[in-house]
């Protein structure tokens, strides 16, 4: 079985490009230098379109966006939280978190901290980008969902892996029917 060429990479950011994939910066310890390359933290910027579990990831954390930046809605509860009713709920179809980014020596460091980048749309149409200041992920974190928050992107860190290993959405172009040609061609021979 093949190994997974990205599983020992340390994620630093993730975010939507323009093209509907993801462009991931990550860190790989074993990477030998070589001129032009910085190991400090490569780019890679993906041209296809992620699984919808990635995209379904990415709704799970706009919950922690907008708690982190103090909005007052009622409807997010520790229940509401931990049921992920976030990723139906039409109230908040409107925002969106596009990447996060993980600051620290590796994201198992406990001084580890994330910051979130969204954006929400407005009834003209118009986008008013959001962002979090760093949010530390473990116990001794400000922020009472940081248990909540880390599993989200644990997840996410994962499927990412995933992606840079070739986990993409099928493409939809249709198939070609040259195939087809040949058999009437092969039948009118007879």
């Amino acid at each position: 079985m093949e190994q997974n060429k990205f599983s020992e990479v340390e994620i630093r950011k993730v975010k939507f490009n323009k093209r509907g994939g993801l462009d991931v910066t990550f860190v790989d310890n074993d990477f030998q230098t070589t001129e032009g390359l910085d190991p400090a933290g490569m780019t890679f910027e993906g041209p296809s379109e992620p699984v919808n579990r990635v995209k379904i990831l990415f709704k799970r954390l706009v919950h922690h966006l907008l708690i982190v930046n103090e909005y007052p809605y009622k409807e997010i509860t520790d229940s509401y939280i931990k049921n992920y009713k976030i990723v139906d709920d039409p109230t908040f179809k409107s925002f969106k978190v596009t990447s996060f980014i993980i600051n620290g020596d590796s994201f198992l460091d406990p001084n580890a901290k994330v910051k979130l980048v969204g954006e929400k749309m407005l009834g003209s149409g118009e986008i008013v980008p959001l962002q979090t200041p760093f949010v530390r992920l473990y116990s001794d974190s400000e922020y009472s969902h940081s248990g909540n928050l880390q599993i989200d992107i644990d997840a996410l860190i994962d499927e990412t892996k995933e992606y840079l290993n070739g986990k993409v959405t099928p493409s939809n172009q249709l198939a070609l029917a040259f195939d087809k040609k040949e058999d009437d061609d092969e039948e009118s021979d007879v």
